[in-house]
């Protein structure tokens, strides 16, 4: 074997190792902090807007701003991992464990843009598909996180 193979060959474990590795920066906590932050939405929406069908605006703009903080934090801390490790796997892992996260995200944008303008009903529907897309992102990531992120998943 020569070196050029041998070099291919520890690249080809590195990335079987980074792709189902626990990465040590998408914690248990950040989920439940995210989980916290919709209940503090949730009773701020049951008093701000008690009517949410008719105030489509404000309701959105609880639920948008409670989510788009949630992603922040996950990124601030996914980004402090990935600057504070030194660990070429563990940087492989966080980028990929946002990478699974993010067609789940972005899922949850493109219905709540088509269902924000439409009929009574199909806006109702917008917690429960935003909860369904939630748990996908949870679970998509799951083989490379800790296990007690599927718990509260």
């Amino acid at each position: 074997m020569n070196t050029q193979e041998a070099l291919d060959r520890l690249d080809t474990i590195q990335h079987q190792l980074a792709r189902f590795s626990p990465v040590r920066g998408y914690r248990a906590e950040t989920v439940a902090w995210s989980a916290a932050l919709a209940g503090v939405a949730a009773i701020a929406q049951a008093v701000l807007v008690p009517d949410p069908l008719a105030h489509r605006a404000a309701y959105l703009a609880i639920w948008v701003g409670a989510a788009l903080v949630g992603i922040l934090g996950l990124v601030v801390e996914v980004g402090r991992r990935y600057v504070l490790t030194r660990s070429r796997l563990q940087r492989h892992g966080l980028l990929r464990t946002l990478f699974a996260l993010a067609p789940a995200f972005g899922v949850a944008a493109v219905i709540t843009v088509a269902l924000a303008g439409g009929a009574v009903e199909t806006f109702a529907l917008l917690p429960g598909l935003w909860m369904l897309c939630f748990c996908l992102a949870i679970y998509a990531s799951l083989p490379r996180l800790p296990q007690g992120v599927g718990l509260i998943g």
